[in-house]
């Protein structure tokens, strides 16, 4: 759930003035592809308003403790038709984003507050608006002077009149606030040893879908000689994408038959709960602050965060796209770093600043367990247990049995590809592009 309007609504018309003794919160919370499923236990057929509160902003990633401690206590009886009616009530007025059931034991007693919360409507909300804003924006600049005409989107086959009948064209996925040229530094290797080579890109902070349905038309108006058989190079993100195509009997390109994936965030990122100001210090990024406007406006027209969401773990996305088997047409390489830049110290150093900064302040509680999943001793930045993005136990795929752990970090492809790691990584990228 990501919509606060549910939760505000369901407390307001939920409250009653009836005492409450206080106990640990006992509720159950589950993703699905289309809904999350919230279970509050009701003892004598009460639920305690605090627990519904505490409940539904779990699900939504918050700290309702923060809130439930500043109001008063309450119970609703899920025995009353009042209460029913309210819940009907609220049903209406959500236009089914949410659907409310009672879970009945063997006497016909309520014995739980089941809450459906239906994920697609609300991220399709969400998308619809965010795709209003980038419409806007698209159409608004060039009036006002505002250009993205560097931000080319799409195929790019370099030297396409060296592909023969039956060779092998390597294309390269960057990821996220990438570009064509995110993975330049592996096009000299790979065509020293013969391969032609291409680059895809996309709007990078976009919607995953989105950047898998430009691949799928960018990849079906490609005209080879016959038998050219491709391998596609990813970075990060860009290995969903690709997965996306290759994993979905209706888009996959038969002539795609490797796979390489480089530190791929497959069951998703912790860190893709921070803030979304990182996609504007993107475009920020040693640039005059008097040109802010033109940053703005370009961080738009590339995105607004849809992508961050869907790197979260258990979006909608990555539930629907690990629900997929592996293509067996297609031979998966996975290869994930374990080098995190960050120390043992420093994230001890930010723990201790999480909960300093808690104790100062109940709004920065509230939003704290978000916080946390992405800077309290994630795997993500552990040494050893992920690559300072990527954790390896998110990054592994099931049924890839080519997975490989390096001594890298998430930014080696892109960066620094010019050491002795750098080189290493190269040379595994060349044995699996065959």
């Amino acid at each position: 759930m990501r919509n606060p309007v549910i939760l505000i609504i369901i407390c307001s018309v939920f409250w009653c003035d009836s005492p409450s003794i206080a106990t640990e919160p006992s509720y159950a919370i589950q993703h699905s592809i289309d809904e999350t499923r919230v279970r509050i236990p009701a003892p004598n057929q009460e639920i305690q308003s605090r627990d519904l509160l505490a409940a539904l902003s779990d699900a939504a990633d918050w700290d309702g403790q923060v809130l439930a401690e500043k109001l008063p206590e309450g119970d609703f009886d899920l025995s009353k038709r009042r209460t029913l009616a309210s819940i009907r009530v609220i049903e209406k007025l959500l236009n089914d984003r949410a659907q409310f059931e009672i879970e009945k034991n063997q006497q016909g007693n309520a014995q739980a507050l089941l809450i459906h919360i239906n994920r697609q409507k609300l991220e399709a909300d969400r998308r619809e608006k965010q795709a209003s804003i980038r419409h806007a924006a698209s159409v608004v600049g060039p009036v006002i002077g505002l250009q993205t005409s560097d931000l080319q989107w799409g195929l790019r086959v370099i030297d396409p009149e060296k592909l023969t009948p039956g060779q092998r064209l390597v294309i390269l996925i960057h990821g996220l606030q990438g570009s064509h040229d995110s993975l330049k530094g592996l096009l000299p290797p790979l065509r020293r040893q013969g391969f032609p080579c291409g680059t895809f890109a996309y709007a990078n902070d976009g919607p995953i879908p989105d950047s898998v349905q430009l691949l799928d038309r960018e990849l079906k108006a490609l005209q080879v000689p016959e038998g050219v058989r491709i391998t596609l190079v990813t970075h990060s993100m860009g290995g969903l994408v690709a997965r996306g195509l290759v994993e979905d009997p209706a888009r996959h390109d038969p002539r795609i038959d490797r796979l390489v994936m480089i530190c791929p965030p497959n069951h998703g990122s912790n860190l893709a709960y921070l803030p979304p100001g990182l996609d504007l210090h993107e475009h920020l990024h040693d640039r005059p602050v008097s040109e802010l406007p033109e940053f703005v406006f370009r961080s738009t027209v590339d995105g607004f965060n849809e992508a961050q969401h869907d790197l979260r773990p258990q979006s909608r996305f990555l539930l629907q796209l690990n629900s997929r088997p592996r293509n067996p047409l297609v031979r998966y390489s996975v290869l994930l770093g374990n080098s995190s830049p960050a120390s043992s110290a420093q994230l001890d150093a930010v723990g201790e600043k999480l909960d300093d900064w808690c104790e100062r302040s109940d709004t920065f509680r509230f939003f704290a367990p978000k916080l946390r999943k992405c800077l309290d001793h994630p795997e993500e930045l552990t040494p050893g247990q992920g690559d300072g993005a990527v954790a390896i136990a998110r990054g592994r795929l099931e049924e890839v049995n080519d997975t490989v752990e390096l001594p890298i970090d998430h930014w080696t492809a892109t960066d620094h590809l010019d050491t002795p790691i750098g080189q290493q990584l190269i040379r595994e990228v060349l044995k699996r592009v065959q």
